[in-house]
């Protein structure tokens, strides 16, 4: 079985470098990008296996991203996760309304991502 294909869009490097070197020994590949605008670009073009997406970035949110895959017929199958550092109720349900599959917050647990990752590929 093919390696799973990952897209992480989050801005912070150093989180898209702790979800590289977590998941890159798990048997997963790695695609990570920094802006909402490339990694919906990377997704239609890549055609990921999951999605893992920032909440809060600098040029919008992971809730209208998550919206904006969801809308696309290429991607809306696509599972997505979503990252934040916020911890209240309300966030998750948002997030949930909007597509997400997941919510983790950060700091995450490697194991727990790892875990995330696998209930939420499609046919695993």
């Amino acid at each position: 079985m093919a390696e799973p294909l990952i897209l992480h869009i989050d801005d912070e490097k150093e989180v898209r470098d702790i979800v590289a070197e977590t998941l890159q020994p798990a048997g997963m590949r790695v695609v990570g990008v920094e802006r909402l605008v490339d990694g919906i670009q990377q997704a239609l073009s890549r055609r990921p296996d999951l999605i893992l997406l920032d909440l809060h970035m600098p040029e919008g949110d992971g809730f209208e991203c998550c919206a904006v895959l969801r809308a696309l017929p290429q991607l809306e199958n696509v599972p997505v996760i979503m990252l934040t550092g916020m911890r209240d109720a309300a966030h998750k349900e948002k997030a949930t309304r909007f597509g997400a599959m997941e919510v983790l917050n950060k700091p995450f647990e490697p194991k727990q991502l790892v875990a995330a990752i696998r209930r939420n590929l499609p046919g695993r």
